[in-house]
């Protein structure tokens, strides 16, 4: 046992220094990599758990939980707020401006950004967890988020990782309710060029990770 677990950070220390050997190089040839300071949200507290992503040249954070002050007096909200940072016509600063509520307080879903809007999957808050999901769509001539409905997910699910690898969402992991106990060995997809179809556009169980659930 202690040699395997030897060989372990050994081969993670292997990978480490490669890694930064690669980025070594690649920072000496180009600056592929710039930090910016974007504006603050609006909310001045702030929120954990936000759906966010990008539509067109607009970046969507929708929901999302935080502590109003006093922090430790205080019992964690969920919150329904949109904002969308956007750029001003002229090339000026971006400014965040608010958008309609979402249709309940919710946080710690999973979103990815995709050519269409934003996916927002699953969630919960504090009390329930959900199955929903939804695409917000940011319209610059109406200045507002449209909300549409997509395929509800297998099952309620908060906490999951998703990304998107070409048109297919994968979404894996997750808890189907408040308790820890309730962590998931899930694995869903859901294609997005069946988005017309409606009779394939829906999600679909994969095998998951060998091992415990996540």
């Amino acid at each position: 046992m202690k040699a395997s677990w030897r060989f372990r950070a050994f081969r993670l220390q292997v990978c480490v220094v490669v890694a930064m050997v690669w980025a070594t190089g690649n920072a000496q040839s180009a600056d592929f990599l710039t930090w910016g300071e974007l504006p603050e949200l609006p909310n001045s507290l702030g929120v954990a758990g936000p759906f966010a992503g990008v539509h067109g040249d607009a970046l969507i954070v929708a929901g999302g939980a935080n502590f109003p002050k006093p922090v430790w007096e205080t019992d964690k909200q969920w919150v329904a707020d949109v904002f969308v940072l956007v750029g001003q016509d002229g090339g000026g600063p971006e400014t965040w401006v608010s958008a309609q509520a979402l249709s309940r307080r919710i946080a710690y879903g999973a979103s990815v950004s995709t050519s269409d809007g934003v996916v927002c999957m699953g969630g919960n808050n504090g009390r329930e967890t959900f199955a929903d999901v939804q695409l917000l769509q940011w319209d610059p001539e109406q200045n507002r988020v449209q909300v549409s409905s997509y395929p509800s997910l297998p099952e309620p699910c908060a906490f999951g990782s998703a990304t998107l690898l070409g048109e297919t969402i994968y979404l894996a992991g997750g808890q189907a309710g408040q308790e820890l106990s309730s962590a998931m060995n899930n694995f869903w997809a859901l294609d997005l060029s069946h988005k017309e179809n409606p009779d394939q556009f829906r999600w679909r169980r994969l095998t998951a990770w060998p091992g415990d659930s996540r």
